[in-house]
């Protein structure tokens, strides 16, 4: 059985190494995936800021909503909680912000195509930056009732 075989499905025999091999650690991790759109959008911010396709202020401010969670997340574990879900803003700020690298590095070139690029680009950064702030804002407040129900429950903290 080839992979065209069978509608560009694996072989049925390497379907569970798939499943054990790819799909299970990922399952089994769930911090994995925002850790890694962090990653590839710190990754892409400092590139794009290097060749001078994103200005310094923006990346400043998408780098201060990073730092603001640090924060966050610190506040958690000093109160033994762990990270807080991602919620559908953050999803789809990164959303936003996947869509707006690629297409403003597109603009970065000459002709018809770099101008639809550079306007949705910019379209779709400023939109993921919004969303991605509001988002924070929303952990922060999260974090805060979090930590005031825990104050209340337990004084001696």
């Amino acid at each position: 059985t080839t992979v065209t075989a069978r509608g560009g499905q694996p072989p049925v025999w390497m379907s569970p190494l798939v499943e054990e091999v790819i799909v299970s650690p990922w399952a089994k991790s769930p911090g994995l995936d925002p850790a890694a759109d962090r990653l590839y959008i710190l990754s892409t911010l400092l590139g794009l800021t290097w060749r001078e396709i994103l200005p310094l202020w923006l990346t400043a401010a998408l780098l201060a909503r990073e730092l603001m969670l640090l924060v966050m997340v610190a506040i958690l574990r000093r109160h033994g909680y762990p990270p807080p879900q991602v919620n559908f803003l953050g999803k789809a700020a990164t959303f936003n912000l996947m869509y707006a690298f690629p297409l403003l590095l597109l603009s970065d070139g000459s002709g018809w195509l770099a101008t639809v690029a550079a306007v949705f680009g910019w379209a779709f950064a400023g939109w993921g930056t919004t969303l991605y702030w509001w988002a924070g804002i929303l952990y922060v407040v999260q974090v805060r009732r979090l930590v005031k129900a825990d104050a209340v429950a337990d004084p001696a903290r």
